[in-house]
């Protein structure tokens, strides 16, 4: 077992596990032909957003590999601005991602990624911020666990709808 930076060579096992997960966790919210369309090709799993992902600078994207094939990862920013145009304050990072294979769900490797991820992160980093879907009782549980304290809710719009 290790957790390491991911690389190119990563992107389809990365793509592989978010359409697993989000199949397993989201099948209520969306039909999977959108799911797969807009969610994997298009959107936050195209091939060059990963990659811009992993080479950012001021990202932390990391990986965990067991007996040779990835089963997890984690991307966290601190990005001045998110993508939507919003400022950040330069102390908080985001956590955007942090996926599992459903095949390796509750052996601890989701705690891993999110304390090595948390390791890395610059000294001046303070805090970190992450979005829950409303309806993911399943990720609550997981970073209640985890010293994770609900601050706030949003409405969010995906893809204009």
């Amino acid at each position: 077992m290790a957790i390491r930076p991911a690389v190119e060579g990563d992107i389809e096992a990365i793509r592989e596990i978010a359409r697993e997960t989000w199949v397993q966790a989201y099948s209520e919210v969306m039909e999977s032909s959108d799911l797969q369309r807009r969610v994997l090709e298009e959107g936050f799993y195209s091939d060059s957003y990963i990659l811009d992902s992993i080479e950012c600078e001021k990202a932390v994207f990391l990986v965990h590999e067991s007996q040779g094939k990835i089963t997890g990862f984690c991307h966290t920013e601190y990005l001045d601005v998110s993508p939507s145009g919003e400022v950040r304050s330069h102390d908080v990072a985001e956590l955007r991602k942090l996926y599992v294979s459903p095949n390796h769900w509750r052996e601890g490797k989701g705690s891993e990624l999110l304390q090595k991820s948390v390791e890395v992160l610059p000294g001046f980093i303070e805090n970190v911020r992450i979005h829950v879907l409303k309806d993911n009782s399943r990720a609550k549980k997981f970073y209640r666990v985890h010293g994770f304290e609900k601050t706030g809710k949003e409405k969010i719009r995906i893809w204009g709808e």
